[in-house]
Protein backbone atom coordinates (compact mmCIF):
# COMPACT_ATOMS: atom_id res chain seq x y z
CA UNK A 1 0.00 0.00 0.00
CA UNK A 2 1.09 3.57 -0.58
CA UNK A 3 -0.10 6.87 0.92
CA UNK A 4 -2.46 7.63 -1.99
CA UNK A 5 -4.18 4.26 -1.55
CA UNK A 6 -4.40 4.80 2.20
CA UNK A 7 -5.96 8.24 1.82
CA UNK A 8 -8.46 6.92 -0.74
CA UNK A 9 -9.61 4.37 1.86
CA UNK A 10 -9.71 7.04 4.60
CA UNK A 11 -11.96 9.27 2.48
CA UNK A 12 -14.18 6.43 1.21
CA UNK A 13 -14.77 5.00 4.70
CA UNK A 14 -14.92 8.32 6.55
CA UNK A 15 -12.01 7.38 8.81
CA UNK A 16 -9.97 9.80 10.91
CA UNK A 17 -6.98 11.42 9.23
CA UNK A 18 -3.77 9.72 10.36
CA UNK A 19 -0.53 11.52 11.21
CA UNK A 20 1.97 10.26 8.65
CA UNK A 21 5.65 11.02 9.10
CA UNK A 22 4.93 14.32 10.85
CA UNK A 23 2.12 15.44 8.54
CA UNK A 24 -1.33 15.74 10.06
CA UNK A 25 -3.01 16.94 13.23
CA UNK A 26 -1.95 15.26 16.46
CA UNK A 27 -4.94 14.61 18.71
CA UNK A 28 -6.09 12.10 21.30
CA UNK A 29 -6.36 8.64 19.72
CA UNK A 30 -4.64 9.74 16.49
CA UNK A 31 -3.07 6.91 14.52
CA UNK A 32 0.55 7.92 13.96
CA UNK A 33 3.20 6.51 11.63
CA UNK A 34 6.80 7.64 12.06
CA UNK A 35 9.84 6.78 9.96
CA UNK A 36 12.95 5.65 11.78
CA UNK A 37 16.26 4.13 10.80
CA UNK A 38 15.16 1.38 8.43
CA UNK A 39 11.83 0.88 10.19
CA UNK A 40 8.42 2.48 10.54
CA UNK A 41 6.57 2.76 13.82
CA UNK A 42 2.78 2.89 14.13
CA UNK A 43 0.94 3.74 17.35
CA UNK A 44 -2.04 5.50 18.88
CA UNK A 45 -1.37 8.88 20.45
CA UNK A 46 -2.52 9.68 23.96
CA UNK A 47 -4.10 12.99 25.04
CA UNK A 48 -0.65 14.60 25.25
CA UNK A 49 0.56 13.35 21.88
CA UNK A 50 2.67 10.60 23.40
CA UNK A 51 2.61 6.94 22.51
CA UNK A 52 0.07 4.53 23.96
CA UNK A 53 2.71 1.88 24.61
CA UNK A 54 0.38 -1.10 24.20
CA UNK A 55 -0.29 -0.01 20.59
CA UNK A 56 3.31 0.49 19.38
CA UNK A 57 4.27 -1.72 16.44
CA UNK A 58 7.35 -1.58 14.20
CA UNK A 59 7.52 -2.60 10.56
CA UNK A 60 10.38 -3.19 8.16
CA UNK A 61 8.44 -1.93 5.15
CA UNK A 62 6.51 1.28 4.68
CA UNK A 63 3.76 -0.63 2.88
CA UNK A 64 3.22 -2.96 5.86
CA UNK A 65 3.16 0.05 8.20
CA UNK A 66 0.52 1.75 6.03
CA UNK A 67 -1.56 -1.45 6.04
CA UNK A 68 -1.43 -1.38 9.83
CA UNK A 69 -2.43 2.30 9.86
CA UNK A 70 -5.63 1.39 7.99
CA UNK A 71 -6.28 -1.48 10.40
CA UNK A 72 -5.85 0.81 13.44
CA UNK A 73 -8.05 3.54 11.89
CA UNK A 74 -10.83 1.00 11.30
CA UNK A 75 -10.41 -0.41 14.80
CA UNK A 76 -10.62 3.08 16.31
CA UNK A 77 -13.76 3.84 14.30
CA UNK A 78 -15.42 0.59 15.46
CA UNK A 79 -14.54 1.31 19.09
CA UNK A 80 -15.94 4.84 18.84
CA UNK A 81 -19.19 3.51 17.30
CA UNK A 82 -19.52 0.90 20.07
CA UNK A 83 -19.06 3.60 22.70
CA UNK A 84 -21.79 5.71 21.11
CA UNK A 85 -24.18 2.71 21.08
CA UNK A 86 -23.42 2.04 24.75
CA UNK A 87 -24.07 5.66 25.70
CA UNK A 88 -27.34 5.61 23.74
CA UNK A 89 -28.47 2.44 25.54
CA UNK A 90 -27.61 3.95 28.93
CA UNK A 91 -29.44 7.18 28.09
CA UNK A 92 -32.51 5.19 27.03
CA UNK A 93 -32.39 3.05 30.18
CA UNK A 94 -32.08 6.12 32.40
CA UNK A 95 -35.07 7.54 30.57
Amino acid sequence: MNVDELMTIVRAEGLDQPVLEGLGVMRDDAVVMEAGEGAWTVYLADERGGRVLATVREFESRSDALDHVVEKLRQTARAREALIRLRDRRATADG
